[in-house]
């Protein structure tokens, strides 16, 4: 399902001598079925903006419209939006605290109205589909390594079902395999149910990897919203925005520039392998 956002403006410590604008007239349509990156430096307003989608802060001015209803209209249900847009965080001890795994990730289901059996059997399908084995189950959350206690989190937003999926920095703290294994399922579940995938990251490569489409924020604004070639072939406003483009794009500009007759726009390693074995 789709969620518009309209002249978004969010002031943090408004009317203090703490007041900053933290986003700024930001408007945004995203689609169903989409898997959008969001990039920006610290403090861009990519995290602030993510945490409007389902209602998590509210707008200072302008709208959020889901399924073209604005979530802000008297009667909108928050709890019915925050069941359908679901937010992993990037830490993701904020979001475990029962005492076992397994209850952990049934939570919101029951929270959803459903009975204890129902909630287990949506927690144990969403498990098994992060990636998270049986023998976990009974563990406390607590107990489990960094990359495991993420991907309970995931589990635990996948077990409500959400119809859109958001991801702020899902990979951080996880090795090169881990980081593979993690996004092969989130790609996997994307095309197997059709969920939008919001993914904010800090690195380069992942989004050029997995997304269709980038937003970059920059000071509260979008910067630049498109396909990621025609945004990171821009990676020289990039870097003036303290951001970078993927690796591969900097070696196949040096690559042009050494006169090899190379495609500047490609951005992932499988793309830059086939342009080099063209001209080996």
């Amino acid at each position: 399902m789709s969620i518009e956002v309209r002249n978004l403006t969010y002031i943090y410590g408004a009317n203090s001598v703490y007041e900053r604008k933290a986003l700024d007239d930001v408007s945004l349509t995203i689609n169903e079925g989409e898997f959008i990156g969001i990039i920006g430096h610290t403090g861009s307003g990519k995290s602030t903006l993510i945490q409007h989608l389902n209602g998590l802060l509210k707008a200072t001015s302008g709208d959020i419209l889901y399924q073209g209803e604005s979530i802000y209209g008297q009667g909108f249900s928050m709890k019915e939006l925050r069941g359908k847009v679901g937010l992993v965080f990037q830490y993701p001890e904020y979001q475990l605290f029962e005492t076992t795994v397994l209850r952990d990730v049934a939570y919101g289901p029951k929270n959803q109205g459903l009975d204890e059996v129902e909630a287990t059997k949506k927690a144990q399908e969403a498990l098994l589909t992060a990636g998270i084995s049986e023998t976990f189950w009974q563990m406390s959350p607590f107990e489990l390594s960094g990359g495991q206690k993420r991907r309970v989190a995931i589990a635990g937003v996948l077990a409500m079902e959400p119809e859109i999926l958001i991801l702020d920095e899902p990979t951080a703290g996880l090795d090169p395999k881990g980081r593979r294994e993690l996004f092969a399922q989130i790609c996997e579940l994307q095309k197997a149910k059709g969920i939008t995938v919001i993914l904010v990251s800090h690195s380069m490569e992942d989004v050029a990897d997995y997304v269709t489409r980038l937003v970059v924020m920059n000071e509260g604004k979008i910067m630049y919203d498109g396909e990621p070639a025609s945004v990171f072939v821009r990676y020289k406003e990039l870097e003036a925005a303290g951001l970078a483009a993927p690796q591969v794009t900097y070696l196949m500009h040096e690559l042009k520039e050494k006169g090899f007759p190379v495609d500047t726009n490609v951005i992932t390693i499988e793309q830059a392998k086939e342009e080099i074995l063209k001209i080996c």
